[in-house]
């Protein structure tokens, strides 16, 4: 589930991500699943993963 998220967001490296389409990597689709997903991938990987209040999520392009 994190693996599909974290390739998600780095093939749209640079673009939002929008829940929805994150939502679809999820088994139980809610915003703390999605939340509690993205806070692990961050950690596990130490990497920024920006919030985009309302619409998603995004990587930075280097």
């Amino acid at each position: 589930m994190q693996f599909k998220i974290f390739t998600t967001l780095l093939i749209n490296r640079g673009n939002i991500v929008h829940k929805e389409t994150l939502y679809e990597c999820l088994d139980h689709i809610s915003d703390t699943a999605l939340r509690v997903a993205i806070t692990k991938i961050k950690q596990r990987l130490g990497i920024n993963i920006i919030n985009i209040r309302a619409k998603g999520y995004m990587i930075e392009k280097v």
